[in-house]
């Protein structure tokens, strides 16, 4: 073999090392990135999981025992009342108070 057919060689394999190294590198940015990435996912899945277990403590608070630590178990309601679905609308409700204070008035107005 001459000295320019070895020289030859020697290049190509010294590039088939680079491209590799470079394959490599690219190989483990991008794993570097997935990785990442499926772990915000993992979290995101985690805290959904747990907030919602957390509403459904907070919606309906009867049959859950109150824990020491937790914070917002001050501010849960102690029957599961405050969630009531009803089919009035708001403009219905707030009318109805107002009558009901109108009465009220009316009466104290008579008692008085």
């Amino acid at each position: 073999m001459t000295f320019s057919a070895r020289a030859l060689i020697i290049f190509v394999l010294l590039e088939m090392i680079e491209i590799k190294e470079k394959i490599a590198r690219e190989a483990y940015q991008a794993g570097k990135e997935e990785g990442v990435r499926i772990g915000i996912e993992m979290g995101l899945a985690h805290t959904i999981e747990v907030l919602s277990a957390e509403l459904h403590r907070y919606k309906f608070p009867e049959g859950h025992e109150k824990r020491w630590n937790y914070k917002i178990d001050q501010h849960r309601p102690e029957d599961n009342s405050m969630f009531e679905f009803k089919y009035q609308r708001y403009e219905d409700v707030v009318k109805e108070r107002e009558a009901n204070e109108r009465r009220a008035r009316k009466n104290r107005w008579r008692q008085g």
